[in-house]
């Protein structure tokens, strides 16, 4: 053997197909990347081997070497199917033993290369050719020769074509990526062409210098995108299958993709794409108006209505930048948080409401009357206070059952709710004590509206299981003056009003004066 400077770049190349196929071994559980990590040992092999032939001057040392290279030429049809299903998702299709049939030619030809003497069906006469820039071994092709490149073939046909339909149904997004993987499947075709027509080539093999050419296109795709993490495929399957809805917007906000759940959230009946996204989400003024200002990474809850119907969405801006922090454009993550709205809103009544009446319960009603009260002494507006519970109620529940009882507060809440103003504060404070807070009406006005009330629960007597029950309630009314300081004062004066109209026989009216006296039972 002789050092030859040609084959000093399949050397490298077979150091770097180590190198790759190490790296991708690492990556065994991700899809294409134990099929593309054997692929480049295979060639590897080849590469190796052919470098070793070429630098061997007599035909025993080339044909050892062929030998060897054998074990990685027949493979490397079968393991190139096997990366390109494994990488376009397309392996599940085939069972384990259909997927080891690929392997029956190759299997074939090495046994035939092995024992070529005793039937010439690889090579008919092999000799070295001493005519060209180093002696290379010459041979008369036979007929499983031609198989067994037939099968190169087809496996790199094949292959192209589940390249190509992969670029053909993939997001736009991801078919640059597809791209250089299609690019890796065509560049075999070359070598392939040269060795079979050889044209000038001195009876030269240039697959090795192409098969290795291919791998590092393939590797660099896959590291350079890093698809041996999430393949275009799978991510193309993740971006339409997605429960979120997903916009994605080149810098002159312009849609330029859009998912499944994104038309359906936004009621679109067709993709949109290449249209200005505030032209389409014109309808939704408060979506349309953020897209103008995207700058930064940030979510809102918004509100749409539709048909009737209301849904909340959380919305995600993303601003997607590229080198030197410049913005490539966006994406928009939709996300329908209707039922946790709802879920909090019913959290939110269950924690403020009473359960038995529909009224507001006791904290909700001292939260309120809390921030009145403030909000009243700061801009000395009118605040006023009626607190009743109902005459006898334990009577009630004695002689017709707590049954009764619950539904006598129910009827009253009903009646209460249907006379009182949107922005006045009805509470079940406990038992049957109920706090009315009228912001910014005068104690007249409470007053009558407090006797109105009592009227319509002593003239709408409870209907229950064919009794009727009469009902009177009693009621105390203060309103906020400057002597008050705090929200005890008013509790107090309208406490005290209440037992002043009970003291008084009933189903009355007190109101509580400036002094703390009571004027007037109605």
């Amino acid at each position: 053997m002789v050092f030859n400077l040609y084959s000093l770049p399949l050397y490298i190349f077979s150091l770097l197909m180590l190198i790759l196929a190490f790296t991708a071994w690492n990556y065994k559980t991700a899809g294409g990347a134990k099929e593309f990590s054997m692929l480049a040992l295979a060639c590897a092999l080849y590469s190796s081997a052919y470098g070793l032939e070429i630098s061997s001057l007599n035909l025993e040392t080339v044909l050892l070497w062929l030998k060897v290279e054998y074990a990685g030429i027949a493979a490397i049809p079968a393991l190139f199917i096997l990366f390109a299903l494994a990488y376009t998702e397309k392996s599940n299709r085939f069972s384990i033993i259909a997927k080891s049939s690929f392997f029956i030619i190759p299997l074939i030809t090495v046994s035939l290369f092995y024992t070529n003497q005793l039937h010439g069906l690889m090579y008919q006469d092999v000799f070295m050719d001493q005519e060209g820039l180093f002696p290379v071994i010459s041979f008369v092709r036979g007929p499983w020769y031609w198989v067994q490149n037939g099968y190169v073939v087809m496996a790199i046909l094949y292959s192209n074509v589940l390249f190509m339909v992969m670029w053909f149904n993939a997001n736009k997004v991801y078919r640059r990526q597809i791209a250089i993987m299609l690019l890796g499947s065509l560049i075999p075709w070359f070598g392939l062409v040269i060795y079979l027509f050889r044209p000038l080539t001195w009876n030269l093999d240039f697959n090795p210098f192409f098969l290795s050419l291919s791998s590092i296109i393939f590797a660099w795709g896959l590291f350079r995108y890093k698809l041996f993490d999430l393949v275009p495929v799978v991510r193309a399957k993740l971006f339409e299958e997605l429960p979120y809805g997903v916009l994605i917007l080149d810098p002159a906000l312009r849609i330029i993709d859009i998912n499944d759940s994104a038309r359906c959230y936004l009621g679109l009946d067709c993709p949109a794409i290449g249209q200005k996204a505030a032209e389409v989400l014109s309808y939704w003024p408060e979506l349309a108006k953020l897209l103008a200002a995207i700058d930064r990474k940030y979510h809102v809850e918004l509100k749409k209505e539709d048909n009737g119907s209301t849904h909340w969405f959380r919305i995600d801006f993303l601003p997607l930048k590229g080198e030197n922090r410049i913005v490539t454009g966006y994406i928009i993550l939709l996300s329908d948080i209707t039922e946790r709205q709802e879920a909090e809103e019913e959290l939110k009544t269950l924690a403020t409401t009473d359960i038995l009446t529909g009224l507001w319960n006791r904290r909700y009603f001292i939260e309120t009357m809390d921030k009145e009260l403030k909000r009243a002494q700061r801009y000395r507006h009118k605040l006023t206070l009626v607190m009743l519970d109902v005459d006898h109620f334990k009577k009630i529940n004695d002689s017709f059952g707590h049954q009764a009882g619950d539904y006598t507060l129910q009827h009253i809440g009903r009646l209460f709710l249907n006379r009182l103003r949107a922005v006045d504060t009805a509470a079940r404070l406990g038992g049957d004590e109920i706090g009315i807070i009228l912001p910014e009406i005068n104690v007249d006005d409470a007053r009558k509206l407090a006797v109105s009330l009592k009227e319509a629960v002593a003239d709408n007597p409870v209907d229950f299981k064919n009794s009727v029950i009469p009902v009177t309630v009693s009621m105390g009314v203060a309103a906020l003056t400057e002597t008050m300081s705090g929200l005890e004062d008013i509790l107090s004066a309208a406490d005290r009003a209440l037992y002043q109209a009970k003291e008084e026989g009933r189903n009355r009216v007190a109101v509580s004066t400036v002094n703390g006296s009571e004027e007037g039972l109605q």
